[in-house]
């Protein structure tokens, strides 16, 4: 990929579905919004005020959740209907109102940020220190939004996720650097075959000043659907009559005199670049320097390091995330992507579908070991979950869609169909089904292997489907009891990224030596 453009902002619709989803409420209606702001209210407040959608989203958002509502930025200059800041502030209200998954299931899933997580980052850090190269670059506000408006600094590429400031931050920022205070710096690395910039940590403050110095129409051009917001109006101290911001109270930058334009462009930026890093490495510098107020997830950070690879938009591409332009339809990848969205629900949420396809491929393709290309092979390679994706998009960057494509398909079909809608991708429960990340994990990681016994005529896919059909649920599911012997299933074993790995090899090899010496002399030596 030669070039990457800047992502259009998340539309109206998008944004009311995440909180129709988040909320359990009914879909935006586009030619009847007051609707949806109803449901909002009762679902939030169990009634509302107002007659119109403009009057309802005030009501929510300023009397009942004490934010701040300013109408020249709330509203849309055309239709008065609510504008995308709007609808951004109430995901926010929504996502914070959402009560949180308190299952252990849901807690021990998703080895990503834990202890060991970070030491692997240590030790990642610890080989590449002596090879980090980064140089640090002072810059004018004006060259900065210069960059930025040519395509050469990116700040909200498809693979970062919204930004997150609100009105009271952005205004507060602003005031900040009117009074004179230091901007802490700004990180980035340089991609060294197109020589495009990317932020590592710093978006949220770049985007503020370019969404407040540059017009409407240049922002139109980075896809940003909102005008240029003002400052703080005369009741704030610093902007009060005859304080020292009067001058500037309640008005645009288009709106200053000269010289408090000049103010903000003589302002200096101190810029450090990181360059001659890996993607792997850089994962890692990134991760240590998520300090946003929404911090990354694992899979926003890798969308973040891995958004040039051919790898990252096949993955993307299974997982049909949301693209700009959208993906070719394809009617396979459309129909899975559907399906497993639908069985994640909100952990599908943040990329969660790009990364547990991720995921899956990671632990399928490493299942007999990893072959690195400084060490030979690793035959009892057991990374965790957020190294192994990211050893995986290094070591088959090149890897053929078709493949892929292919292999995905058929390795989701099956594992639909072998292990039934009672124990596919899920942890029963007598009340529930939940989408189970760790089992499903195994499940999928295995098919593929299993496949290709059938393939090769080792085994049958009837006798595949025995077997799997009678030792699944001990395998994973059999619970402890007191006095008795034997082992547990997996899912009540210690969670750690050693149990991924020993778990989707023990249950394969506990199918093939069911299905026989054929099968079981196919199985990789550990």
């Amino acid at each position: 990929m030669d070039a990457v453009q800047e992502a259009p902002l998340r539309s109206v619709g998008q944004i009311a579905a995440s909180v129709a989803e988040v909320l359990g409420i009914a879909a935006l209606d586009p030619d009847e919004p007051t609707a949806f702001w109803k449901d909002v209210a009762v679902r939030v407040a169990d009634t509302y005020e107002g007659q119109t959608a403009s009057e309802i989203a005030r009501w929510i958002i300023e009397e009942k959740f004490d934010r701040d509502w300013d109408p020249d930025e709330a509203l849309d200059d055309e239709t008065g209907l609510p504008a995308v800041s709007t609808y951004e502030e109430l995901l926010d209200i929504a996502n914070r109102l959402a009560p949180t998954l308190a299952e252990d299931e849901a807690l021990v899933e998703d080895v990503i940020a834990t202890d060991e997580e970070e030491e692997a980052g240590s030790d990642a850090l610890a080989e590449l220190s002596e090879h980090i190269s980064s140089r640090p670059v002072d810059l004018g506000l004006e060259t900065v939004l210069s960059n930025v408006h040519r395509g050469s600094l990116v700040i909200s590429p498809e693979w970062q996720r919204s930004y997150v400031w609100k009105a009271k931050r952005k205004k507060r920022f602003i005031e900040s650097l009117l009074i004179n205070l230091p901007i802490p710096s700004i990180l980035t690395w340089m991609e060294p075959k197109t020589e495009t910039e990317y932020v590592i940590d710093g978006r949220q403050r770049l985007e503020t000043l370019v969404r407040f110095c540059s017009t409407r129409e240049q922002l139109a051009k980075l896809h940003i659907d909102e005008k240029p917001f003002k400052t703080f109006p005369a009741k704030e101290p610093l902007f009060a009559p005859g304080a020292q911001l009067s001058e500037v109270a309640n008005k645009r930058f288009d709106q200053f005199a000269d010289n408090w334009k000049n103010r903000l462009y003589n302002q200096t930026f101190r810029i450090i670049r990181f360059d001659r890093l890996t993607r792997g490495q850089l994962y890692q510098v990134f991760e240590r320097y998520n300090t946003g107020g929404v911090q990354l997830q694992a899979q926003e950070i890798r969308n973040a390091v891995y958004q040039n690879s051919t790898l990252h938009r096949y993955l993307w591409n299974l997982a049909r995330e949301y693209a700009d332009p959208p993906p070719e339809p394809d009617p396979d990848i459309d129909r899975i992507a559907s399906d497993l969205r639908a069985r994640m629900d909100r952990k599908a949420d943040r990329y969660g579908v790009y990364s547990f396809i991720g995921r899956v491929m990671a632990f399928t393709y490493f299942q007999g070991g990893r072959r690195h290309p400084a060490r030979g092979l690793q035959s009892n390679y057991s990374a965790t979950v957020a190294s192994a994706t990211n050893d995986f998009m290094d070591d088959y960057e090149h890897l053929d869609w078709q493949e892929l494509r292919s292999k995905w398909i058929r390795m989701y079909d099956k594992t639909i169909e072998w292990y039934t809608p009672d124990y596919a991708l899920v942890r029963p429960s007598p009340t529930k089904v939940p989408f189970h990340a760790f089992l499903a994990t195994v499940q999928l990681a295995t098919t593929p292997h299993v496949l290709e016994d059938i393939d090769a005529e080792r085994t049958t896919e009837a006798e595949v489907i025995a077997a799997v059909r009678d030792l699944w649920r001990d395998f994973a599911l059999n619970e402890p009891t007191e006095g008795a012997t034997g082992r547990v299933g997996i899912v009540f074993e210690k969670q750690n990224s050693t149990l991924f790995w020993s778990a989707q090899r023990r249950w394969l090899q506990l199918l093939r030596n069911q299905l026989g010496s054929g099968a079981a002399a196919a199985t990789p030596a550990q």
